[in-house]
């Protein structure tokens, strides 16, 4: 169901909606809305992102005040089997939305760059890519422990005056750090938009 056409849908749905579960996960359409609509306490609201096709999204999972115990444990179990759930708030659903739901095509862009720049120097496009996510996979795989930091692996890559820094140095002259942390605050400021909420 579009988010467009769920104002119709819910009212032809009313009469046999009503007082049932509902597990939702239409943008911009908060748990009042379902709340309201379908006379039901028993609500959830959940954001997947693309990667739930390989059973390995970012899942933002948020409840209705007065949902039971037995459908938060049924809604939990659903999110896990297409990746891992993040229970939250829903006043950050907007902000997860941008982290992750639109987040996921920003590292899709990184990952396309890294490939670009792996052309410039020599490589091809497909072998540049292979490359790059191989050295992805590693680097997330350092990062899976949790025992570490991602600046603290960055300081264990550098040397003085070596190839690191200098390509480093290129990122923060290009406002490398700024550019993500902007585009992540407006993709959350629109998803607020969307979700008719002042702000976020």
């Amino acid at each position: 169901v579009k988010p467009q056409e769920l104002n119709g849908l819910s009212q032809e749905l009313n009469s046999v909606a009503r007082g049932k579960a509902v597990l939702s996960i239409i943008a911009g359409y908060g748990l009042n809305f379902f709340e309201k609509n379908f006379s039901t306490s028993q609500v959830c609201r959940m954001m997947p992102n693309l990667a739930a096709a390989q059973s390995k999204a970012a899942i933002a999972v948020c409840f209705a005040d007065k949902a039971e115990p037995a459908f938060k444990k049924i809604c939990l179990k659903i999110a896990e089997s297409v990746g891992k759930p993040f229970l939250i708030p829903e006043k950050l659903m907007a902000a997860f939305t941008g982290l992750s739901g639109s987040g996921i095509a920003y590292v899709f862009s990184f990952i396309h760059a890294m490939a670009l720049g792996g052309v410039a120097t020599g490589f091809s496009y497909d072998e540049a890519l292979d490359i790059i996510l191989k050295t992805v996979a590693g680097a997330l795989s350092l990062l899976d422990d949790k025992k570490h930091k991602p600046l603290e692996l960055v300081t264990k890559v550098i040397s003085p005056a070596g190839t690191t820094i200098a390509g480093l140095k290129q990122l923060e002259a290009h406002r490398f750090n700024y550019a993500i942390i902007k585009a992540l605050e407006e993709a959350t400021h629109r998803a607020g938009e969307l979700e008719g909420a002042k702000e976020y």
